[in-house]
């Protein structure tokens, strides 16, 4: 984005940056100032999902930034992303991408311990996957992850140094702002240990791999 060969030098003015990473409002912040010392209007609209749904249109974006481009783009975030939510004219996108991250990051380490808890309560592998599935816990994102999991499937599709990074961002936002994150740095630790053992390009649902390891378990019978 940055320097004589970044993106922003060969934008004209008046163009308009659809910025979809996820990174941290800082940079956001820095990337806003010059966009506007170049004249061009800078849409901070990371995408929540992955790549093996973002072919299919399913991602969906948090935009913020001036509302009129977000009023005349929308059009063209809605060919890859099925809602497309703006929430303000600053870093607010920013904080919404990593709210979001959190949960699902508390929530992997969540599964991990559940589901150690429920094997060593003598239950079978498939059938707490199935009881996850149709409890008052059951949720889309439970869901996307019950269905590897019957088959022990930890092929990455967000891997453990993926979220570790974003988990990184994640307690920065919080110390920025003042949120104690207690259970983000929690897991943050955990997905450290993965990544120590080897295991920083599986998926970041290798937290249940993790926790059976502490608990002394093996893999369950399929």
């Amino acid at each position: 984005m940055f320097g004589p060969q970044g993106l922003l030098q060969a934008m004209a003015p008046q163009s308009i940056l659809i910025e979809t990473s996820t990174v941290s409002a800082e940079v956001s912040i820095e990337l806003d100032a010059a966009a506007k010392a170049r004249e061009i209007a800078y849409l901070r609209a990371p995408v929540s999902g992955n790549a093996s749904i973002a072919h299919t249109g399913a991602l969906t974006c948090f935009v913020s930034g001036p509302q009129p481009t977000f009023m005349r783009v929308q059009p063209l975030l809605a060919t890859f992303t099925r809602a497309q939510t703006y929430l303000g004219p600053n870093e607010e996108a920013r904080f919404a991408k990593l709210a979001v991250n959190l949960m699902i990051a508390v929530s992997a380490g969540m599964m991990a311990e559940s589901l150690a808890l429920a094997r060593k309560g003598g239950i079978a592998w498939q059938d707490i996957l199935k009881v996850l599935d149709d409890s008052a816990i059951a949720s889309p994102f439970v869901k996307y992850k019950t269905a590897p999991l019957r088959t022990r499937n930890f092929d990455s599709t967000f891997s453990c140094r993926q979220m570790a990074k974003d988990l990184d961002l994640i307690l920065s936002a919080g110390h920025s702002v003042g949120v104690p994150l207690q259970l983000a740095a929690l897991v943050r630790e955990t997905y450290g240990s993965l990544i120590a053992q080897g295991d920083g390009e599986t998926d970041f649902i290798a937290t249940v791999q993790h926790v059976e390891r502490l608990s002394g378990l093996d893999d369950p019978k399929l």
